[in-house]
Order: C-alpha cells, then sequence, then structure tokens
C-alpha cells in the first residue's frame, strides 16, 4: 500500500499545505510543520473560506473561537477552543490551506 503525500509550498508571505485528518479530540491536522513556517511574524490561516488566527496556546482564543497552533509533534492543527474543529469547518483530506504572513 502506498502512503500518499502532499507538497508544501512557499511563496513570498504564503505557506500552502493541505489537512490530512482528524484526531481523537476533533482538531484537523495538516502537513505544515514548524520548520515551514518562520519563527517571527503575525501569521494568520486560511481553510475552507475562513481565516484563523495562528496562536501559541489554547489560551489565546475565546471559548468556541476557532484557532491554528503548533501541537506536541511540531505539525500545524486547527482547534476550536472548547469544541470540534472536524464538525465546525467543511473539511476532507486534502483541503488546501494557506499561512499567510500579516
Amino acid at each position: 500500500k502506498r502512503i500518499r503525500t502532499w507538497p508544501t509550498e512557499a511563496d513570498g508571505d504564503t505557506i500552502d499545505g493541505v489537512v490530512v485528518g482528524e484526531d481523537r479530540f476533533g482538531n484537523l491536522f495538516t502537513t505544515l510543520s514548524e520548520q515551514d513556517v518562520p519563527v517571527e511574524g503575525d501569521y494568520a490561516l486560511e481553510v475552507a473560506g475562513r481565516t484563523v488566527n495562528l496562536v501559541s496556546g489554547y489560551g489565546e482564543a475565546e471559548s468556541g473561537e476557532a484557532l491554528a497552533l503548533f501541537n506536541g509533534f511540531g505539525m500545524l492543527e486547527i482547534a476550536i477552543r472548547d469544541g470540534k474543529a472536524s464538525t465546525d469547518f467543511e473539511w476532507e483530506r486534502g483541503t488546501a490551506i494557506r499561512v499567510r504572513l500579516r
């Protein structure tokens, strides 16, 4: 069985990747890692027609607010504080995401 891979592309102030699945908490995980996103900068994530703030922890979002952050494995994930991104976003495996420098 072959493992499917998706390319990560960077172009100026944007970095493109895709959603590849969800975890048991309903967070969406992506192909982007901490190494793909430069440390310095104020970033937002675009997914399924919505803009989500890239934060360093869940405490930076209000209850019910969408956020993006790097998980313990260094991979970018999309979450809803006190909720489930997997039911709040229209997504499927391969849904495009874009990290943009503001």
